[in-house]
């Protein structure tokens, strides 16, 4: 009796389930059919503005992780790994490797000032926090090495509590 009960459920969970990805399939492509096109021509009219990078830019990964650590109290209360990159013009990609350790400095400053007013305590991957993080660590990278710096990435980023 017990073997019947389990098949039972077994058929249902597929069949139901099944049935459940048809519905929502229909109703996704019922419901985007007007909005497709739109948003395909307001797509193609945005690219065409400055969303395509240029060719001759290219991404410049630092060589090391950047450890910040976060302090309450006095006391280090986590850690924050992340690793950076940065996109740049081609022919500036050697400049910011001769300067990466002027570069690197200004970069954990930065960092470390996000950790002092808060910026990896809780939610510390929440879009603002890290849009405002990115902000922070392009100007200083402008500052350093010029404008040819266009954007910074954060690649990875992790943190430790203790």
């Amino acid at each position: 009796m017990g073997k019947f009960v389990l098949i039972s459920l077994f058929l249902l969970g597929i069949t139901t389930g099944v049935g459940l990805g048809k519905v929502f399939k229909e109703t996704a492509d019922h419901s985007t059919d007007g909005l497709t096109c739109l948003t395909d021509a307001t797509q193609s009219e945005s690219l065409k503005i400055d969303d395509v990078p240029p060719l001759d830019r290219e991404y410049v990964t630092l060589n090391n992780q950047f450890i910040v650590p976060v302090v309450k109290d006095n006391l280090v209360h986590s850690l924050v790994m992340l690793s950076l990159s940065l996109e740049v013009n081609a022919e500036q990609t050697q400049s910011v490797y001769e300067h990466e350790p002027k570069l690197r400095d200004v970069l954990l400053q930065t960092l470390f000032d996000h950790a002092n007013i808060g910026g990896f305590d809780g939610t510390f991957t929440h879009t603002q926090k890290l849009d405002d993080l990115r902000q922070a660590l392009l100007e200083v990278a402008q500052k350093s090495l010029g404008a040819e710096i266009f954007d910074i990435l954060i690649t990875d980023i992790a943190r430790q509590d203790k």
